[in-house]
């Protein structure tokens, strides 16, 4: 069968989210090609896209990604023969080991029902909140973020963020902040809710659904609830938060700045294996020293959000009209 390789290629590159790393259940490493329709699953999310590539079996994800991404040929031949998937070009053909039989356990995947159309910052909110996440999985409510009818909120104990937006959903449930950061890149326009699971689907069509959980999220209304002096985010600060991302971005699974707030100034600080960079403002605190730590990424979307914050004895929060953030600083 003829196919055009840049068209398969980015449909399979966008169920790369429903792949697992290590094999968690049968099949979860591989694209299931299931008639006219091509599924990843790694027991926590799935990954939905059509494709009538006319014919049925788990194939390796990584070998086929690959190989998708070296050939240099607009268009391919491939077929499947006694477990082995052939794949053609001018010149050339590779042969990828394929289970013909479908052991993914696909079924367990309910069908979504109505769709809804999302807000445009659906997403936004989404990348912002799973940034509050506890990293820690032995805290598994607070691995995840709580969605709720009109927001979506997270909280690691050393911080938390509350972000309103309409997300369709009529009961609160948890949803893993690591799904929720792979959706917010999915860029979903619609959604639809069953008993187990939330769909999203894509302007192309891709449906992207990850596994819901009903337990109860703690309140963290007192903890965003702060009133103090006002600090203005010093001119730059985008631009620091930049260039210290070079060098904290080395450290991957903690990405985290660092900023000391001291009389009539702050210092932001970035620092990686690869090096450090620092930066002083001149600003209007006039407290006692302290500081805090935050993910880059919130602190310049925060920072584009507000034009200052508000700093206590013990907590820093940010807010607008559409969100709150709040973390605990540490004195000297």
């Amino acid at each position: 069968m003829k196919i055009d390789r840049m068209e398969v290629l980015n449909k399979l590159e966008s169920l790369v989210p429903g792949i697992a790393t290590k094999a968690i259940i049968e099949q979860s490493s591989c694209f299931v090609f299931n008639g006219k329709q091509v599924v990843s699953f790694n027991d926590e999310v799935a990954c939905f896209s059509d494709l009538d590539i006319g014919f049925q079996g788990a194939v390796p994800s990584v070998p086929l990604l690959s190989l998708f991404k070296q050939l240099k040929d607009k268009e391919l031949d491939i077929t499947a023969e006694d477990g082995v998937l052939l794949v053609k070009g001018k010149r050339k053909k590779a042969e990828i080991v394929m289970e013909q039989e479908i052991l993914l356990a696909i079924e367990e995947i309910e069908n979504p029902g109505e769709w809804s159309k999302l807000s445009k910052g659906f997403s936004k909110a989404l990348e912002l909140v799973s940034k509050c996440v506890s990293k820690n999985e032995s805290q598994f409510i607070l691995s995840c973020i709580n969605v709720h009818k009109d927001h979506v909120e997270a909280s690691d104990d050393f911080q938390a963020i509350r972000y309103s937006v309409s997300t369709k959903i009529k009961d609160p449930c948890l949803l893993r902040g690591t799904s929720a950061q792979l959706v917010a890149q999915f860029r979903p326009r619609k959604i639809s809710v069953t008993e187990n699971w939330i769909h999203f689907m894509d302007a192309d069509g891709c449906r992207f659904s990850c596994r819901k959980y009903l337990d109860e999220f703690p309140d963290i209304s007192v903890v965003l609830d702060v009133e103090g002096p006002k600090v203005k985010f010093p001119s730059g600060l985008q631009d620091a938060i930049t260039n210290a991302n070079i060098f904290s971005s080395g450290n991957v699974i903690n990405n985290v700045v660092n900023v000391k707030l001291m009389p009539k100034k702050i210092r932001l600080q970035g620092e990686g294996a690869a090096g450090k960079y620092t930066e002083v403002f001149k600003s209007n605190y006039d407290g006692e020293e302290t500081e805090f730590v935050i993910d880059p990424f919130l602190l310049l979307e925060t920072s584009k959000l507000s034009e200052d914050c508000i700093v206590t004895e013990d907590r820093l929060k940010v807010d607008n009209d559409k969100f709150v953030y709040a973390t605990c600083t540490v004195k000297e």
